[in-house]
């Protein structure tokens, strides 16, 4: 196969991924084939230069980590160096002898991307211009993706992600690709995978009074500062959704309802707790469940709706589970349980 044919091969591979980790996975497979790393390394700092993600192919090993982050210093103190000089690339020798080139691959409002690959010897002019054109078709490819799968107001993730995410969750997929695998290896080896999954659905309080009062702009901007805390509150390995107006989702995992609970109480807290502009204050009410792959999806969402209502029809400003309220008589499991349909 020709160079070009190759480089073709992997353009192709890069533009076939519609999942982010996917998407950064390829684009690791193809920089070390192209130019022949033993190491390397996509790593995802937030805005204050703390390490969120690392996907990694050593040697034909695949590690993922999203949980206590720790880069080498030495590769933490390249990057940061870049950002402080605004530099899109730099090139470094370590303490073994190995030449790094570190390429910053993608900037958003929240965190920065960045690529390290390890090599024996040094990269070469034709090695580092191949490298600039795999980075672009990844960062334009990424940029298009981002415009579909991300809400534009507040920078989440948008419904159509939640439904292919929803989806994947209950369904156990384990693609074939190396990313997809990585992913699975790095849950299993943090007992993560058995760790029960909730669905939280967030809705804010008198909203309609905010935009009938001040107007749709201020109340855009509540959603935009909501959005924030919303991000600062819960792990990067959480997803967080808008889900529509006012409305917001997260799936995240927990060892128990009651450890659910502590985490989403927390959140109720810092919202009402915020001062937003103007001065005002805000209040969520939310209602969860734990997400069963026995239980449709969308039967999953109509519990965690009817918990969500049940928080707003008892005064606001709190927290509810669709188990408690079956305990309590006030709520009734579906009999109609899920498998293989497909409802999205």
């Amino acid at each position: 196969m020709t160079r070009s044919h190759q480089i073709l091969d992997h353009v192709k591979s890069i533009t076939e991924q519609r999942d982010h980790d996917l998407l950064a996975g390829s684009l690791l497979k193809s920089v070390n084939d192209m130019l022949s790393a033993y190491r390397s390394m996509h790593v995802v700092l937030s805005s204050d230069q703390k390490p969120q993600s690392v996907i990694e192919l050593h040697n034909g090993r695949w590690t993922y980590t999203t949980k206590d982050v720790c880069l080498e210093p030495f590769v933490q103190g390249l990057l940061n160096d870049m950002i402080q000089s605004s530099s899109g690339e730099a090139t470094a020798q370590s303490a073994d002898g190995s030449h790094l080139v570190a390429r910053r691959i993608f900037e958003s409002e929240h965190s920065l991307q960045f690529l390290v690959l390890y090599k024996s010897d040094q990269f070469d002019p034709q090695e580092l211009h191949i490298l600039l054109g795999i980075v672009s078709v990844y960062a334009n490819f990424l940029s298009l993706l981002n415009e579909s799968q991300t809400d534009e107001l507040t920078g989440l993730a948008n419904r159509k992600t939640f439904d292919t995410t929803i989806k994947a969750a209950f369904a156990h997929q384990i693609c074939e690709q190396p990313p997809a695998r990585v992913e699975h290896e790095q849950r299993k080896s943090q007992n993560k995978g058995e760790l029960p999954l909730w669905l939280a659905m967030i809705d804010i309080d008198h909203f309609k009074t905010i935009n009938d009062r001040f107007g749709h702009i201020y109340g855009d901007e509540m959603l935009i500062h909501l959005a924030k805390v919303l991000r600062d509150s819960f792990r990067h390995e959480d997803f967080k959704f808008r889900f529509g107006g006012e409305e917001f989702v997260v799936l995240l995992r927990a060892q128990s309802r009651g450890a659910c609970g502590m985490i989403l109480e927390r959140f109720r807290r810092q919202i009402s707790e915020f001062n937003f502009p103007g001065d005002t204050r805000l209040t969520v009410s939310i209602g969860a469940v734990e997400l069963k792959p026995s239980v449709f999806h969308i039967t999953s969402l109509d519990y965690a709706d009817q918990a969500l209502y049940h928080s707003k029809g008892n005064g606001r400003d709190q927290l509810n589970f669709f188990e408690d309220m079956v305990d309590q008589g006030i709520a009734r499991v579906d009999e109609v349980h899920g498998g293989d349909v497909d409802l999205f």
